[in-house]
């Protein structure tokens, strides 16, 4: 009868913090562990969550530096607005794919049609950073944008 009760003694007993520890990791590590894990995805959820919405600064470094504020307005992953600079006012149209960021715009330089594009990061709720290009001249710059207070 000595060993009729010993599998539910085994069972019944709270295992020591000790015991806990998976492959030889105590669990307050592993506890730190889980919350840096679930919190680097809360802020990578909230960065993707977050519209891009409003006014931006774009400052643009391709053949020359120039400034422009867009107005960018994002329905789903669409994207679409107005940007205001040297040359006037262009209707910009993109899309938006969690942190990852793209528009262009339609032109003239002189008679000859062109079309301006970005294509940027997210790296904060406020700033996106990127490379823009003018493929018909073979162009290439960069960009940062800033989202200005409204």
């Amino acid at each position: 009868m000595a060993g009729a009760g010993w599998p539910l003694r085994r069972y019944a007993v709270t295992p020591t913090r000790r015991q806990c520890a998976h492959k030889g990791i105590p669990m307050k590590q592993i506890r730190a562990l889980l919350l840096g894990v679930l919190s680097a995805a809360g802020v990578a959820q909230a960065w993707a969550a977050t519209p891009i919405s409003g006014r931006w600064k774009v400052h643009t470094n391709m053949v020359k530096e120039s400034d422009q504020v867009c107005t960018l307005t994002q329905k789903g992953s669409k994207l679409h607005g107005t940007c205001v600079g040297d040359n006037g006012t262009v209707k910009i149209s993109g899309t938006v794919d969690g942190t990852k960021v793209s528009w262009s715009y339609k032109t003239q330089y002189g008679s000859a049609p062109l079309t301006v594009s970005y294509a940027g990061n997210l790296k904060s709720t406020k700033k996106i950073v990127g490379f823009t290009s003018v493929p018909e001249f073979g162009l290439q710059g960069d960009f940062t944008a800033v989202k200005a207070a409204n």
